[in-house]
């Protein structure tokens, strides 16, 4: 494994969506070996979350508030829930299960 930084960009938007697929863990965490102490490293992930929490919730304020904007990603709780919990886990579709499929549960 190696630095998000020494991969390109799309060798990391496509580790993040192996990641993402996966739902309700936080191996997401660790798709590189700096993405917990590297700050630029950790920007690139974070970037991409806030992607798909926009892609995925409905309503823009309360994803602006999900997003994570003013701290690293995995420095605070994530949003997590199993990733396939029961029948409504998926509301938004694939991947939803992991990060955003609590979140989009309260917004929905």
């Amino acid at each position: 494994m190696k630095s998000a930084l020494e991969a390109t960009e799309e060798e990391r938007q496509r580790s993040y969506e192996v990641k993402w697929a996966e739902g309700g863990s936080i191996s997401f965490l660790y798709s590189y070996t700096d993405l917990l102490v590297n700050k630029e490293s950790n920007d690139t992930a974070s970037e991409f979350v806030r992607r798909k929490i926009r892609a995925t919730v409905k309503d823009l304020r309360t994803a602006e508030l999900l997003c994570p904007n003013n701290h690293p990603i995995g420095t605070k709780r994530l949003i997590l829930v199993p990733a396939r919990p029961g029948p409504d886990a998926h509301r938004g579709g694939a991947g939803c299960g992991g990060f955003l499929g609590a979140a989009q549960q309260r917004s929905g």
